[in-house]
């Protein structure tokens, strides 16, 4: 999201893999032989023994939630915990070195619409640096927790609700973050659950400091491309989907390659596209699963916002067109209504019961226009962007969730 704080470190492989296909070789025919008297009786040629057949592996779990790209379905993005309390997550008083279970009960109930739960902020991810740049506080090593919250919590709602997980790798992670962070997700996610990776986050936002060590790394390497930033976060992204591609190698369908952009410009997803095909850039032709915007409503008013639609709609127009030429989905990293700039005026639009409307015609306009699920909601609660100001708000308080479920509904 494009809040004014900062961007840590996507998933890939939308092209088609060519699959060897086993053939039956041919049967030499055997011929009929000639009556001859028998011979001396000699030591017995042995008879080969066959090679058994392989057995195939057990069949893979079936998939709880909608694969990407099939369908209209939301996700959830959560906001940062330091900016308004741990309060809307978790149960107060929680020691969370030795807690099973710190989730609100409310929490866990709104979530239900939501197939995927996205995680960028609990990673601190448009953030030049914190002290768990390179892999999130870890369940056991602390007893309170806010930012960032460690993946072991993260995985543990994913679990408890049965939700596909999203997850954002910080700008400065490692190959050997990656793996490690492949591992424990691999290890402890439901087998029944799809990982999402995305490398970093709007990499294009020159307010980040991910676009700055972009663009510095593109010219290192002296990447080819017009957009540093665009080529880099290729380079990354490519490198990243191969690491948890090896992890999850006996389970790839479990794995979703993100490569996102903006809504409103194509321009990065043009330079994205080019990059992927550069075979600097992207040596083993390594692609992701899905293209994915962030398609928003801008407006001071609850008739601005509603006027701003068609806007929205001919954005994702623009980019389901370069996402076509990808060959994937076009997915929404975020979608959502902004009204920030009223300032406290945010929160009295945020909980007019005119969003209702608004937003489920928002949202059909841009499934209609080619969006595919999910669409992940920014946020699900919090102030002005959050479909609730607060997790466990009446339906009457939050004309927007309604609105969301309203078009869940036609």
């Amino acid at each position: 999201m494009g809040v004014a704080l900062l961007a840590l470190g996507a998933c890939g492989g939308g092209g088609t893999d060519v699959i060897p296909v086993q053939t039956t070789p041919t049967p030499v025919p055997v011929p009929v032989p000639t009556p001859t008297p028998t011979p001396p009786a000699t030591s017995p040629t042995p008879t080969p023994t066959p090679t058994p057949t392989p057995t195939p592996d057990p069949p893979s779990a079936a998939l709880t939630n909608p694969a990407p790209g099939s369908g209209k379905f939301v996700g959830a993005n959560f906001w940062n915990i330091d900016w308004e309390g741990s309060q809307d997550y978790f149960q107060s008083g929680v020691n969370f070195a030795t807690a099973t279970n710190p989730w609100r009960a409310e929490l866990i109930q709104d979530l239900s619409p939501y197939r995927v739960l996205r995680f960028m902020e609990w990673n601190d991810i448009n953030f030049a640096q914190t002290i768990q740049a390179h892999f999130s506080t870890r369940k056991a090593s602390t007893a309170n927790q806010n930012q960032p919250v460690a993946y072991e919590w993260q995985i543990d709602l994913c679990n408890r609700t049965d939700k596909d997980c999203w997850i954002n790798l910080h700008h400065l992670s490692t190959a050997d973050d990656w793996r490690q962070v492949a591992q424990l997700f691999k290890d402890r996610l439901k087998p029944s659950l799809r990982l999402y990776i995305e490398w970093s986050n709007e990499v294009w936002n020159g307010a980040f400091p991910q676009s700055n060590y972009a663009a510095g790394e593109a010219g290192k390497l002296a990447l080819p491309g017009s957009s540093g930033p665009a080529s880099y976060s290729v380079y990354a992204s490519v490198r990243m989907f191969e690491e948890f591609g090896r992890v999850f190698a006996d389970a790839p369908q479990r794995l979703v390659r993100v490569l996102a952009g903006q809504s409103v410009w194509s321009g990065p997803c043009e330079n994205q596209l080019e990059a992927l095909s550069n075979k600097q850039i992207n040596p083993s032709h390594t692609w992701p699963d899905v293209y994915a915007v962030a398609p928003y409503l801008y407006g001071a008013s609850t008739q601005e916002l509603r006027n701003a639609i068609p806007s929205a709609a001919a954005g994702v127009a623009e980019h389901r067109s370069c996402a076509q030429r990808m060959g994937v989905p076009l997915i929404a990293y975020e979608v959502g209504s902004d009204s920030y700039s009223t300032g406290t005026g945010c929160v009295t639009i945020q909980q007019d019961p005119a969003m209702r409307p608004v937003y489920r015609d928002f949202l059909k306009a841009l499934f209609d226009t080619g969006l595919n699920g999910p669409a992940m909601q920014y946020a699900h609660s919090g102030s002005c962007w959050g479909l609730k100001l607060n997790t466990g708000d009446t339906a009457a308080a939050a004309p927007k969730y309604q609105g969301m479920l309203d078009w869940m509904a036609l």
